[in-house]
């Protein structure tokens, strides 16, 4: 079946798609090691290999799309940081968090595979992948070195007698070590016999082309009316609600240490205009709120995402611009977000011991005007002996307080959702 083939049954099978297909660009592509990539802002495929897929070629493309929905790319970043050796393990929690929901073909790697729950995010399915992976003594700096070795051996013998065939070839090396990394990876795990999938260019993928076809297939998805189980797990990835309602927790503070509006309603100054019984407005003071992530190494992926989530809810409920720090026991560092999408160019670093006094004084020697402080902790970890004159609030997925001072607040969240 051939590319304009799948996009015919998509449409006529789901014809709420048709919005998210057609906002994507595709381009042939015959330098590929698979048969679609997600490639800047288009999907790239292999007409040889996709039309050798038949039914399956439909959600191997879809898959691209739905990646690009849920910003895959993007929270990609936010977990490997940069480690080469953790790209096939999101690689393959991405595909664990997308195939299920759109495919019963065995040719994809699925939850039940490695015995774990369907529904579950790409960083949930990360989270229990490093698990699995520990417990078996798995080495990732092993699977990449042994990829690139086979992929090497398998180019040289692919490049004699090629000629300038060679040079295209060339292009697809990085994709090619990426999907057999994955399906290295897959083996020790034991699973076998699942397609590869390449998830290399996801570094080039636009944020903005991510928000974009993010906003589109929620958008589908509510418009589809009953939606089907899968579907109905994918809008839930898609929405992320957070934990917290911190649109009504911050407005519980007006009045007190911070405002999220700038203006209330007020009955005890009538309008100006239109006099009573019209309420007028008070000018209210939009304090300064500074949020600080642990990232120290008692922190596990899963609390990292959840204190990202609920940091962008933050965003939502309050606006901008607010302080964002990171770190574990050294100085943090601090970001300025003017917008809760720079939320998503964060770069998330640490791994060390815990240690938040470090916080309170960055804030004092910059002479931050802080009205609220909210941390992101696992709570293991060291106090200031002095509360400072900004309210704190403790935000932590652990269920004990570990020597939290009585002058903080704190809030538990759970890790499920």
């Amino acid at each position: 079946m051939d590319i304009e083939g799948i996009y015919f049954c998509i449409i006529n099978k789901d014809n709420y798609l048709i919005a998210p297909l057609a906002n994507a660009d595709k381009k042939a592509d015959k330098s590929l090691s698979t048969p679609t990539r997600l490639d800047g802002d288009e999907v790239r495929y292999h007409p040889e290999l996709l039309d050798k897929m038949e039914d399956d070629g439909t959600p191997q493309l879809l898959s691209e799309i739905i990646h690009m929905s849920l910003m895959h790319p993007e929270r990609k970043k936010a977990i490997t940081t940069g480690m080469r050796e953790l790209d096939p393990i999101f690689d393959i929690a991405a595909d664990l968090a997308t195939f299920h929901n759109i495919t019963e073909s065995s040719k994809f790697v699925m939850p039940k595979d490695l015995g774990y729950e369907e529904g579950k995010s790409a960083e949930e399915y990360f989270s229990l992948l490093s698990d699995t992976i520990d417990q078996k003594g798995i080495n990732m700096s092993d699977v990449q070195q042994e990829s690139q070795q086979g992929q090497g051996q398998q180019g040289k013998g692919e490049g004699e007698g090629q000629g300038k065939e060679g040079e295209g070839e060339g292009q697809g090396s990085a994709g090619a070590q990426a999907s057999s990394a994955y399906n290295n990876l897959l083996e020790k795990l034991g699973v076998k016999g699942k397609q590869k999938q390449d998830h290399s260019q996801w570094g080039s993928v636009p944020l903005s082309a991510q928000h974009s076809f993010k906003s589109v297939m929620i958008n589908a998805l509510k418009s589809r009316g009953d939606l089907p189980m899968g579907l109905k797990r994918l809008l839930h990835l898609l929405e992320g609600e957070t934990q917290v309602r911190w649109t009504d927790r911050l407005r519980k503070l007006v009045g007190t240490k911070v405002a999220a509006t700038h203006k209330r309603y007020t009955m005890m100054k009538p309008s100006r205009r239109f006099g009573i019984p019209h309420p007028g407005t008070k000018r209210l003071k939009k304090g300064l709120i500074a949020c600080h992530l642990d990232t120290s190494g008692s922190m596990d992926d899963m609390d990292t995402a959840i204190a990202i989530k609920e940091t962008k809810g933050i965003a939502d409920a309050y606006g901008a611009p607010f302080l964002f720090m990171c770190g574990d026991c050294e100085t943090p560092n601090a970001d300025r977000i003017l917008s809760k999408y720079d939320m998503d160019k964060i770069q998330i670093k640490g791994g060390g011991g815990t240690d938040h006094r470090p916080v309170f004084k960055y804030l004092e020697d910059k002479k931050e005007p802080v009205d609220l402080l909210i941390l992101f902790t696992d709570t293991y970890t060291c106090w200031p002996e002095h509360p400072p004159k900004y309210q704190v609030i403790v935000v932590t997925c652990t269920q004990e307080t570990n020597g939290v001072p009585s002058w903080c607040e704190v809030i538990h969240i759970d890790k499920k959702e």
